[in-house]
């Protein structure tokens, strides 16, 4: 048995999937799931993936195909793909002494486990029981890199007769495998990539793991090199282990285009509060505070009256905390607002970000000693950072923006026409069974 052994569980049309489970009568029909706006197609069933349409494509350019295929089409329902998501890797969890969830719809699994005799069959229990708990179909792609999991998982999708699951320590000839698969389908080529292996006359997965070591480290960085030994079936690292520290974000920036447009300030300062506190929880998650803070709104860029501004803030102490970056940001907006424009984008950027730990304070900061008035002052901010801290892991475990400002709480009198469309949006409870 190799020291190492993947199982890459992925969730077969997981957006579609959900709707399905609180819609059984879709069963076998065909639907799609829009993106933010009802603005692109990012989930499709196989029904629809056999009429041509591809991932990505404008709703608008296919609004008639689809509806002379009879074709369901929901808005997208980020909160509840989520639950979804918690129960299938909850699930899996139960199979496994180390699982990594990759993706909203994808987990590896450690299958190098002395007790799992037949790791195919194992597989095919694993897939069985996500469908008959959960009840969303998932395909398995085993083997002993991150890389040809992914492989394996990607031809158990299209593998009929081994029943979702591809196991490659099984497979007769994997270099025939590589040599039938586009090098653009490897797991961390990209199109860019891809065109360039062209080039040099790079087309498949086996011309690219047998190019000189050297070469592809002098063309494509170290990670190119490490996606080459895996597929020659090289394990890069540890279950679980990174090959490189994620790095925090250098800045920070939330911008949405608006369902309706925004006319008066009132309308316009709602969105732009709302993505402030999503910057800030953002903020907050990676142990930074910011030291600049921009405000940006615009027109479409199509109208005949219009309009873009921006003002910068320049703060004199970095921050993190929801009350001042909301106050800096509405005084930011009264600089740049004009009335008359049908305003359809704004935007938050939080830039000059610097570690919380390593805050450097003013050099005219006074000792807590100094004076009881600062002390207090310092009480009160150090409450003010736990509440913070706790409000965002209420939040994070109630999987959203539940606990908000008073200043965003709704009211019946707040139509946020601003807020994306959901034109397509189906009030159906789901089915928690």
């Amino acid at each position: 048995m190799p020291s190492q052994l993947y199982a890459l569980c992925d969730c077969n049309n997981f957006f579609v999937a959900c709707e399905r489970l609180r819609h059984k009568e879709l069963a076998g029909k065909p639907a799609v799931v829009l993106s933010s706006n009802d603005g692109c197609i990012v989930a499709r069933s196989e029904e629809v993936k056999k009429l041509g349409i591809k991932m990505g494509t404008p709703y608008f350019s296919v609004e008639r195909l689809l509806a002379y295929h009879k074709v369901e089409v929901f808005s997208g329902d980020l909160v509840w793909y989520k639950e979804v998501s918690n129960r299938v890797m909850t699930e899996l969890a139960r199979f496994t002494d180390r699982i990594e969830i990759y993706s909203i719809d994808e987990a590896f699994l450690n299958l190098a486990i002395a007790s799992i005799r037949d790791k195919t069959a194992y597989a095919r229990t694993i897939r069985g029981a996500i469908r008959d708990r959960v009840g969303v179909p998932i395909s398995i792609g085993v083997a002993r890199t991150k890389t040809l999991a992914k492989l394996a998982a990607d031809r158990a999708k299209h593998d009929v007769s081994g029943e979702g699951v591809f196991n490659l320590e099984e497979y007769p000839d994997l270099d025939a495998l590589l040599a039938n698969t586009p090098v653009q389908e490897i797991w961390g080529i990209g199109r860019k990539s891809a065109q360039a292996l062209a080039r040099f006359g790079v087309k498949t997965a086996l011309d690219f793991c047998r190019c000189d070591d050297l070469w592809i480290r002098k063309h494509f960085t170290v990670r190119g090199l490490m996606t080459a030994w895996e597929l020659r079936g090289q394990p890069t690292g540890a279950f679980g282990e990174e090959t490189e520290e994620p790095e925090k974000r250098k800045s920070i920036q939330v911008m949405r285009s608006f369902g309706n447009p925004a006319y008066d300030f009132e309308e316009l300062a709602e969105p732009v509060m709302h993505f402030v506190v999503s910057a800030a929880r953002k903020l907050r998650n990676q142990g930074s505070r910011a030291g600049s803070l921009c405000v940006y709104i615009r027109t479409s860029h199509f109208a005949k009256n219009r309009y873009a501004n921006t003002d910068t803030v320049a703060l004199k102490t970095p921050a993190a905390n929801d009350t001042e970056l909301l106050h800096h940001a509405l005084e930011a907006l009264k600089r740049i607002y004009r009335p008359g424009f049908a305003y359809r984008k704004a935007g938050v950027v939080l830039s000059r970000l610097c570690d919380d730990a390593s805050l450097q304070t003013s050099l005219f900061d006074i000792d807590d000693t100094e004076t009881n008035g600062n002390a207090v002052k310092k009480i009160a901010s150090a409450k003010r950072a736990r509440a913070l801290k706790t409000i965002d892991a209420l939040n994070r475990e109630l999987h959203g923006p539940k606990i908000l400002p008073a200043a965003l709480f709704d009211s019946p009198k707040k139509r946020q026409d601003w807020k994306p469309k959901r034109e397509h949006e189906h009030t159906q409870k789901p089915d928690t069974n």
